[in-house]
């Protein structure tokens, strides 16, 4: 390899230094600047509820704080710990934070060097005597102040906050905490080692055994230890759910998440809706990994994983074969599919006959599977399994709801139901036939299932069918009352009947197959509500074509509707309609630095969305886009032309701290329409017009002999109406 192209510990140097005087602050969320910064921001947070099963994103400041406590507070529960080694953990929250920024600071300065690695020669540091070339230099300073240095005062202290000056900021990242926390970890363990002193040592060394002096159990140790196969997420993060003690990482969130991710990373656990709770609905879970067979060419993997985590195998086997899910849960659709086609869970298949009935049932009649003594199952035909563990798909730790329905693959839908809910915009008339099928194999699992009750078994059907459809009616509800609470009582009025229907043709026995009611009455729910959404979509259209401004950001339409499928069809039929042009290029964002030279300044363009008008001044062309707006957002030209000039004497508005691009400048000049009907505050949207036209002026003024008349000319010209008429003076 060439050396001229290895850069050299004095190239690293250079870049650290040229980063210079900065102040390092700790990625926060807004919640959290708001909580340690006393920060208000424009936008009021939204508070969300969040359930013991969800996990949020951490910020770096949240993974942080929570490892240095979780540390001492492990520290201060061991007894009669030295001295020096309390020190040692002691300095842990002054250290640790430094070393986190020098983290931060190598990881940068790392990246530099890997983006001027293609235009840079780096032969000068294999010589003292040559000096680092100013090219180098002059490139790693432009890409620091470009790049890495942030001027956001909202993570100031609110005693800071007024300061003219303020040093440039460095944000340090939740990677550069992982990463110096492993570092760290590893240190103060051999720190911890070699500074313990052990006052009883003799002077001949002894062998002791591993039972005099046991091992701390790990996290991982605790969670794979963990009396269930299969257990929901509260299980270890609030408290177990027989013994109801602390859950294992109730306390330790932070190094609890890393534990997890280390186990399902190696295929030891899995993480989705495995699980249902009481009331049916889907419970984020974790499945252990099966124990292979002797004869399963995973096998030696799989011991090689447990040992790399420090898992003792018999332990693990033991409790694995004796374990199975808490009390309170079932299997859910999911992990019934996964049963039913992976040959490692056929040895499970004893702990939950009840729930696997169809499955065994369906294995035995196709001599997959045979019942042997002791109500085990052995494997006759291994080819009808075509799933391994591994291939289970697991869910992003902190990922939303809608973020893991976007990735889900066929395997991991848990039901029709939530599928339908999440995409119910798109439901039809075969939506309702999907619930059918669904109902008709609950009835099926519920007749096939040895379930003892006191009741007789004709009550206990119709009880079972009437339970099922309100169920599904329930769904239906709760996703229309958030969707549109205007027209909630309406439908809420509709599902109210429906269910009278069932309970009365379910009482009165005349209905022997209520499933064919129900599915009538929610297609006609399904069909109103359609109807409903069709509205409200119209209504958002109009209203987008009918705003104040003739230009908006994604904010303003934001501010329009806020209900995000909603809001992108109307988007997406205007632009279809070519009623609404959108641009990637039609605003500018300003720029965040103190002080920024003309070389290195560059426009941060942003999309927007502007009304559309005539292509021409052609009645054939006026006529067309008349007939465009009558179709699809019932609106008169005339009503159209009241958002623009002279019905208003500005009709350019928006949310953002933005201003017109060029480009949208451009196409407002090389249009009639745009040019006659668009008025907006010249100093507000476009400053930079404003000193082009006084630096013109003065230099008029140097050169005209009459110079009153020229100022009073451009007075009138920036107050008037349009602006256009001062950009061509």
């Amino acid at each position: 390899m060439n050396s001229k192209n290895n850069p050299t510990f004095a190239h690293l140097s250079v870049i650290i230094h040229l980063f210079g005087t900065v102040r390092f602050v700790f990625e926060m969320s807004e919640a959290e600047r708001t909580k340690f910064c006393g920060v208000l921001f424009d936008k009021p947070l939204t508070p969300q509820v969040e359930d013991e099963q969800t996990q949020q994103p951490r910020s770096a400041m949240f993974t942080l704080w929570n490892l240095v406590a979780d540390l001492i507070e492990t520290q201060d529960q061991i007894q009669n710990q030295q001295q020096q080694v309390t020190d040692f953990y002691g300095k842990t929250s002054t250290t640790f934070p430094r070393l986190a920024c020098l983290i931060q600071l190598y990881i940068n300065a790392m990246a530099i060097l890997e983006r001027v690695k293609d235009f840079v020669m780096f032969a000068e540091g294999d010589n003292q005597d040559l000096i680092i070339n100013e090219d180098f230099v002059r490139n790693v300073d432009m890409i620091i102040k470009k790049d890495y240095y942030k001027y956001d005062k909202t993570y100031l202290p609110c005693t800071e906050v007024n300061q003219e000056i303020v040093d440039p900021m460095i944000f340090v990242q939740k990677e550069a905490i992982v990463a110096a926390w492993s570092w760290y970890e590893h240190h103060l363990n051999i720190a911890t080692k070699l500074f313990t002193i052990d006052h009883h040592f003799p002077r001949k060394s002894m062998i002791a055994p591993p039972s005099i002096s046991p091992k701390q159990t790990t996290l991982k140790q605790l969670i794979m230890y963990l009396d269930f196969n299969i257990f929901p997420l509260s299980a270890i993060s609030v408290k177990h759910p027989v013994t109801e003690k602390t859950g294992i990482i109730k306390n330790r969130p932070a190094l609890g998440e890393r534990a997890l991710q280390e186990l399902m990373n190696d295929h030891l656990l899995k993480f989705n809706y495995f699980l249902t709770d009481t009331r049916g609905r889907n419970v984020k879970s974790y499945m252990k990994a099966p124990i292979p067979p002797g004869d399963d060419p995973t096998r030696d993997q799989f011991i090689k994983n447990l040992l790399k985590h420090g898992i003792d195998v018999n332990e693990y086997c033991s409790i694995y074969e004796s374990s199975a899910i808490p009390p309170n849960n079932n299997l859910s659709i999911l992990t019934l599919e996964i049963f039913e086609h992976s040959a490692c869970f056929v040895n499970e298949y004893s702990k939950y006959q009840v729930q696997l009935n169809i499955v065994i049932r369906k294995h035995i009649e196709n001599c997959v599977v045979r019942k042997v003594e002791q109500g085990n199952f052995i494997i006759q035909n291994a080819n009808a399994f075509t799933r391994q563990f591994h291939h289970i798909e697991s869910l992003v730790l902190g990922a939303q709801p809608n973020q893991v329905n976007g990735k889900r693959q066929s395997l991991n839908i848990i039901n029709q139901a939530n599928k339908l809910t999440v995409q119910s915009r798109h439901t039809t008339a075969p939506i309702v036939n999907v619930f059918h099928d669904t109902v008709e194999k609950s009835q099926e699992t519920q007749r096939d299932s040895p379930i003892k009750t006191s009741c007789d078994r004709r009550d206990t059907d119709i009880t079972g069918k009437l339970f099922l459809n309100l169920l599904i009616l329930y769904i239906y509800l709760s996703f229309f009352i958030k969707t549109s609470m205007a027209e909630g009582d309406d439908l809420l009025g509709d599902i109210h009947n429906s269910s009278i229907i069932i309970r009365e043709e379910s009482v009165e026995g005349r209905g022997e197959y209520p499933d064919i009611s129900t599915q009538k009455s929610i297609t006609e729910i399904t069909n109103k509500y359609e109807k409903v959404t069709e509205q409200t979509v119209k209504k958002v259209m109009q209203s987008i074509i009918n705003g104040k401004s003739v230009i908006y950001t994604k904010t303003d339409l934001t501010m329009i509707c806020n209900k995000r499928h909603i809001r992108l069809e109307a988007v997406k039929r205007l632009v279809e309609a070519n009623l609404l042009r959108y641009e990637d290029n039609f605003w500018v964002e300003p720029t965040r630095a103190r002080k920024q030279t003309e070389k290195d300044s560059k426009r941060i363009l942003r999309l927007g969305w502007l009304k559309n008008c005539p292509a021409s001044n052609s009645n054939v062309s006026k006529f067309d886009f008349i007939q465009s707006l009558q179709k699809h957002v019932n609106l008169s030209y005339d009503d159209f032309l009241k958002s623009f000039y002279p019905h208003q004497k500005e009709n350019i508005f928006t949310n953002n701290n933005w201003t017109l691009s060029d480009e949208l400048i451009e196409i407002f000049q090389s249009n009639i329409f745009y040019k006659e009907h668009v008025r907006y505050n010249i100093q507000r949207f476009r400053p930079g017009d404003v000193m082009t036209n006084e630096l013109g002026v003065e230099n008029q003024l140097q050169t005209s002999l009459t110079p009153i008349s020229h100022l009073n000319n451009f007075q009138e010209t920036t107050t008037n109406d349009n602006p256009q008429e001062m950009l061509q003076s």
